[in-house]
């Protein structure tokens, strides 16, 4: 057995780079931060926190063989995030990374209700704009790390995940709070 190579299963490989460009990461993490925002009075981090935007960033970078949908979501996510940077820029003449709270939420919302006007995407593709970003904001959240989201167990940490003995060894190592809940 020993000398010989593993063969690790695409799906288990850890990318070497994202799919995302630098300017769509951006936008995309804009996008995430609003839809699991932190909540600095409790200290619960947010999808920021939690690296939600790279999670996807890596997914994408994935082949077929890792997940049956990921060729669609590596031609849908640049659509999705180009079609939103246009109407960003056309309604309130900036980019959809420094749009406001307020308004990028607008946009969020009208995206899940379908009703986002003045746009190549259409009211189904709106919807489904909104439902894959959501599923794929909680699994970048919540999601082990090893897959690329939930930087640092940040968001097991928050909510108190039990964990095995190694990862509680080094919570408790960390002297992290207690975060009420």
């Amino acid at each position: 057995m020993s000398g010989q190579a593993v063969t690790v299963p695409p799906w288990q490989q850890t990318p070497a780079k994202g799919f995302l460009s630098v300017a769509q990461l951006a936008q995309l993490s804009r996008v995430m931060d609003r839809l699991l925002p932190e909540d600095t009075d409790r200290q619960v981090p947010g999808a920021k926190q939690a690296g939600a935007a790279q999670y996807i960033s890596l997914l994408l970078s994935k082949d077929a063989a890792t997940y049956y949908e990921i060729p669609d979501w590596q031609r849908l996510y640049p659509q999705w995030l180009e079609a939103l940077e246009v109407w960003s820029q056309s309604t309130y003449g900036g980019t959809l990374s420094t749009l406001d709270d307020t308004k990028i939420d607008g946009v969020i919302s009208a995206l899940e209700q379908g009703t986002l006007t003045n746009t190549t995407l259409s009211a189904a593709d709106q919807k489904t704009c909104f439902k894959t970003m959501w599923r794929h904001m909680l699994q970048g959240c919540f999601g082990d790390p090893r897959w690329g989201g939930n930087k640092d167990k940040v968001m097991w940490r928050a909510i108190g995940y039990l964990q095995t003995p190694e990862t509680a060894q080094q919570l408790k190592n960390d002297k992290l709070p207690t975060i009420p809940l």
